[in-house]
């Protein structure tokens, strides 16, 4: 922290509070400090929206927010900055109450030390690094777990496909053509059936297992640059009936690196997936085009949309594709109004990749 500046925002109604703390971060020594001044909540918060912080001294005493409003304001638009409450030197259910809140730092107002001061400043910056740390770990070990339970659900369906469709189409023919030298021995009309019925069920079985596998990773993919990929997934979506669906693409290039071209791919497909199932639309549109480096995804429909924040956790698609994007680097936005339908916008960055 001794190379860098810490700014200070300090919320204090108090003149002579206000010169004391002045004087005390002046001779922080080899600590830089940038110290700003509000005497409101409200000015503060404005102050706050147009240059940030690193850290807020908030007091609690203030004669237009007094308790702990003027800290629920804070933490209402800015969680994540961290805050150190000053009271008065009677004001112990006060800072209980902070305390209570999650503050991190307390001091009392009066005469107080630099050393102590930035002290507070340290460790309150700290905290909050910390905490903002180990809830990015909590996020990452449950997204980890979600990936984890979604290749397991992925496998076990792509076990039953396997078993109740290609297994057993397979297994028929077989039967039916392992009974041919017999029953040409006894009916040659028979043994013919047998012939077609046992062929019939190999070729549905050939069919079930390329469906299988371009539902993994289509070969068109390996084949084709990734427009053609995309028209693939349209074309088999139109296959089971559903919305219109418009691609428009605007990419000059030929080939992606493996990984972004399965990364779009995938977030198409999900996003085509969810509008399909989902929205009860019409239409569907599809864009691609590449802008400014990155190239820019956007499926939109216009269907019965949903609530953002209400949407369950094991809703992994949506999850998925924001997981992607944030993977390569990129950025996903996922707006929906009720009645109004939902619109996927996912750009991804097309520098440095190999």
């Amino acid at each position: 922290m001794d190379d860098t500046v810490v700014r200070v925002l300090l919320i204090e109604d108090n003149a002579e509070n206000t010169a004391a703390i002045r004087e005390c971060l002046a001779g922080a020594g080899n600590v830089r400090i940038e110290l700003a001044c509000t005497k409101s909540v409200s000015a503060g918060l404005a102050r706050l929206t147009e240059n940030g912080c690193d850290v807020i001294l908030l007091g609690l005493n203030l004669r237009s927010n007094v308790g702990v409003d003027a800290l629920h304001q804070v933490y209402r638009q800015s969680p994540d900055v961290p805050v150190v409450v000053l009271t008065g030197p009677d004001s112990d259910k006060l800072a209980g109450e902070a305390v209570r809140t999650g503050v991190i730092e307390h001091l009392v107002k009066g005469p107080v030390d630099t050393h102590s001061l930035v002290l507070s400043i340290r460790y309150a910056m700290e905290r909050s690094r910390r905490g903002r740390a180990e809830d990015a770990l909590a996020n990452e070990r449950q997204l980890l777990q979600q990936l984890l339970e979604s290749q397991e659900r992925d496998r076990k369906l792509i076990a039953y496909e396997i078993h109740d469709g290609f297994v057993q189409q397979a297994a028929g023919a077989l039967l039916h053509l392992q009974a041919v030298p017999e029953l040409r021995a006894q009916d040659t009309a028979e043994a013919e059936k047998s012939l077609d019925l046992g062929t019939q069920l190999l070729s549905g079985s050939i069919r079930e297992a390329r469906r299988i596998i371009g539902g993994l990773r289509p070969p068109v993919l390996d084949e084709a640059r990734i427009v053609a990929a995309i028209e693939y997934v349209i074309s088999e979506t139109e296959k089971h009936g559903g919305p219109t669906i418009e691609f428009s693409h605007d990419v000059p290039f030929d080939r992606l690196p493996a990984p972004l071209e399965t990364a779009v791919f995938r977030i198409v497909q999900e996003a085509l997936a969810n509008a399909t199932r989902h929205s009860q639309s019409k239409k569907v549109r599809i864009g691609l085009e590449q802008s400014n480096g990155y190239l820019r995804i956007n499926v939109q429909d216009w269907g019965i949309g949903f609530d953002p924040t209400e949407v369950k956790e094991d809703r992994f698609g949506l999850q998925g594709i924001r997981e992607r994007a944030r993977l390569l680097g990129g950025r996903s936005t996922i707006d929906s109004t009720l009645g109004k339908g939902t619109r996927v916008l996912v750009e991804l960055p097309l520098s440095g990749l190999q």
